[in-house]
């Protein structure tokens, strides 16, 4: 057999060319996977893991074709789309391409056409990043209140017109920006209540449960998730974008970071994979690495700005340890708040991603009935009682906000630490049994399905 490649990042998707390794006729392609932590990214929750878990692709695309890397950007100010495109010609003679885009709403309406002017030549083997800029007077706009979502479709025709390539992206016309201490969308300065998002296990990979879970969570009023210590599945930010939920994309930098070359490839191709969603506010590079003595990574953010410039990153610690971001981050410490605010960053917005402090799996309770379940969640005491106070109090040392400098500052965004695990009781599933879901077809189905699900594994 022939290698085709290694990757050792277990939560970016990647890709690999299998063309020269094939022939004609019938050809086995063998994967192998373990569970050796070789990347240094974060793995506490991958070490009981086996085999593949997310979903495997196998793409057929003609030699001339735009690659997975492409990147929009939109302007509701300047009412105006960027859209990069790279584009390969993996044939051995050289060709000559123009462009012909259309976009159609989630109906499959047409509402814009255009072709590019420019003549693209490529030569043999050659990749070239195509750019294109389009002015749009009256876009539908995507909101939280409003999920509005086009598709952009890119045809390339080569010098007789003839189809060679046809590729589709799904997006929303919206924009981020921030100013000072003040946080926009489409203009509008917006205040946000969140949820930490911390991973209690493979359930969560799937589409019926994602939106479930975003379901609930915006009838409470909650319209963030930060994304705790790792990147997930796609169908959350498949999820997120059609019912207008946003999203902090965090890397797998928990308490520690790896070799600054895994740090950087592992940031790079999480930025590239998730930057054209629009339910991805920002992104956090790392989280609370002052703990084991690592310095603020200042370069990860950089890279975010670089690759994807309109959108904050910032690093997710207590305010002293995230002082190089786009944003400012604070941890618990209600007391110190403004203070902090005023000594490490008062020229940039407040993101207090982790507020409140009651962990509920480390507390010394007896089991519940199902042997697996907190009975201070049964008995509505404990934790709930413990968790809403101290949030309470919190809540309410920076809700009137706080003139600083001649200038009046309120917190944009606040996330309970941990919502999740403090305030839904775990729910016990087929009257405390092993519940076995009937699914239909799998292949060509996305999303994760798991065999039986055990009571007490979810909150849903």
């Amino acid at each position: 057999g022939k290698l085709v490649g290694k990757w050792n990042d277990p939560y970016v998707p990647f890709e690999f060319d299998i063309t020269d390794a094939i022939k004609s006729g019938q050809n086995e392609v063998f994967v192998f996977v373990n569970n050796v932590n070789t990347s240094g990214l974060f793995e506490d929750y991958n070490t009981a893991r086996r085999g593949i878990y997310r979903d495997v692709n196998l793409k057929f695309i003609p030699e001339v074709h735009v690659e997975k890397d492409v990147y929009i950007q939109t302007s509701v100010a300047k009412k105006s789309l960027n859209y990069q495109l790279p584009i390969i010609n993996s044939s051995n003679k050289k060709e000559q391409i123009t462009l012909r885009f259309k976009i159609t709403d989630s109906k499959g309406k047409l509402v814009k056409t255009w072709n590019s002017d420019e003549k693209v030549t490529l030569l043999p083997l050659e990749n070239k990043t195509v750019t294109v800029s389009q002015l749009w007077d009256n876009p539908h706009l995507w909101s939280i209140d409003d999920p509005n979502l086009y598709f952009i479709t890119t045809e390339i025709l080569n010098a007789k017109g003839r189809l060679l390539d046809s590729h589709e992206l799904r997006f929303g016309f919206r924009e981020i920006t921030w100013n000072k201490h003040r946080l926009y969308l489409n203009g509008n300065e917006i205040f946000l209540r969140g949820d930490g998002g911390h991973p209690i296990g493979d359930l969560q990979s799937g589409k019926v449960y994602s939106e479930a879970w975003i379901r609930q969570l915006k009838e409470q009023g909650v319209e963030l998730v930060r994304l705790h210590d790792l990147p997930r599945h796609a169908e959350m930010y498949d999820a997120a974008d059609e019912m207008g939920f946003l999203l902090i994309s965090e890397a797998s930098h928990h308490f520690r970071l790896p070799p600054k070359e895994q740090a950087i490839s592992h940031m790079e191709g999480l930025v590239k994979w998730l930057r054209n969603h629009p339910s991805v506010l920002m992104w956090s590079v790392a989280n609370e690495l002052h703990w084991r003595n690592f310095e603020e990574p200042a370069y990860l953010i950089e890279l975010c700005n670089k690759l994807d410039p309109t959108r904050p990153a910032f690093n997710s610690d207590f305010s002293k340890w995230s002082r190089f971001g786009n944003v400012i981050s604070h941890h618990y410490d209600a007391k110190n708040i403004w203070t902090d605010w005023e000594e490490y960053g008062p020229e940039k917005v407040m993101v207090w991603d982790e507020i409140g402090n009651v962990w509920q799996h480390d507390r010394p309770l007896k089991t519940g009935p199902a042997g697996i379940e907190v009975s201070s969640q049964d008995v509505a005491t404990g934790t709930w009682r413990d968790g809403w106070e101290m949030l309470r109090k919190d809540i309410e040392s920076f809700a009137d906000g706080k003139v600083i400098n001649n200038d009046f500052y309120r917190v944009n965004i606040y996330i309970p630490w941990e919502l999740c695990y403090n305030f839904y009781r775990f729910q016990p599933t087929n009257n405390f049994q092993k519940f076995y879901p009937k699914y239909g077809p799998f292949e060509g189905s996305p999303g994760m399905k798991p065999l039986f699900i055990n009571p007490g594994s979810s909150t849903l």
